[in-house]
């Protein structure tokens, strides 16, 4: 294989994981619109089925989206209070604490997640480098650190993005 049809693999494999970002995004404010809308409701396709009554966060014109804290603490169990500059809770769901604490020697950095008893390899966020070891590899620290302004982008997104680009 010559090096020009490994930059062609490459730039098909870029783009191929752009569209799909792209299509994603187009569907999710899709549905975004259509629930603020009210033309169904969006717990359905959260999988918890249809709720007895509208929720505050549903009837009004801003759609879900991440949701930025300021500065705080919080105790992790085994490890005691951690004081955090910021949190990030994910369209998914996860809330994710930039701090400086190494929580295990093991980690590749300070855990967003704050899981202290889990090897970075073994978390279900950890991405697989390949041969470049030296590069940012957690899904979780790549969504708080490059991406904590981008809405669009879910924690399971950013997992995906970071597969598809290697």
């Amino acid at each position: 294989m010559t090096p020009t049809h490994t930059y062609i693999d490459e730039a098909k494999t870029i783009l191929k994981a752009a569209s799909l970002l792209t299509v994603a995004a187009w569907v999710k404010r899709t549905v975004d619109r259509l629930s603020i809308a009210r033309w169904f409701d969006r717990t359905i396709l959260q999988g918890k089925g249809l709720s007895a009554s509208t929720s505050a966060s549903s009837s009004s014109s801003i759609p879900p989206s991440t949701t930025h804290y300021g500065p705080g603490n919080i105790y992790v169990p085994g490890w005691g209070r951690l004081f955090y500059r910021k949190a990030l809770k994910t369209r998914d769901g996860h809330t994710l604490y930039a701090h400086d604490s190494m929580l295990s020697s093991y980690h590749l950095g300070p855990c967003p997640l704050l899981r202290k008893d889990l090897d970075c390899e073994e978390c279900m966020w950890h991405v697989d480098a390949g041969r470049y070891r030296y590069e940012l590899q957690c899904a979780a620290l790549v969504r708080l650190d490059e991406m904590a302004e981008d809405d669009a982008f879910s924690l399971t997104d950013t997992k995906r993005a970071l597969e598809h680009s290697l």
